[in-house]
């Protein structure tokens, strides 16, 4: 049996126990349809191996690349991708790179357009932290 089969193996062994995951959500490409088949499809991953666990998927308002020039998503994404989130999973964790766009460090600022739309969409659907 080849190495990676018995890693699977094991993965989907302890996956039948947790009462959570916390599946990663990075976003490496600007074709939101790729992104939000590879959520639905780690999603869908994830219920094969447990139906009743809880999923918090960790998501960032910047693009994932390879060159540190971590480019901000547009506002519009980021609320697609909220709004995606909020539909099949129990809630996320939103965290942020300390590097922007040119590769240097970013001082965070409450008008930032992914945050204002963050603190949007929480008024929308009227948020608590003990709904997502």
């Amino acid at each position: 049996m080849p190495k990676w089969h018995e890693s699977n193996n094991f993965t989907k062994k302890i996956g039948r126990k947790l009462d959570v995951f916390y599946p990663v959500f990075y976003t490496r490409y600007q074709d939101r349809e790729i992104w939000i088949k590879i959520v639905k499809e780690k999603i869908a991953k994830i219920r094969e191996i447990n139906t009743n666990a809880k999923i918090y998927g960790f998501i960032w308002p910047q693009y994932y690349t390879n060159d540190s020039k971590y480019k901000f998503i547009s506002r519009e994404v980021w609320r697609e991708q909220l709004e995606t989130l909020y539909k099949y999973c129990d809630g996320a964790v939103i965290w942020s790179h300390y590097l922007g766009p040119e590769g240097y460090p970013v001082d965070f600022d409450y008008q930032m357009d992914w945050f204002q739309e963050t603190i949007d969409f929480i008024k929308d659907y009227n948020i608590t932290s003990s709904k997502f």
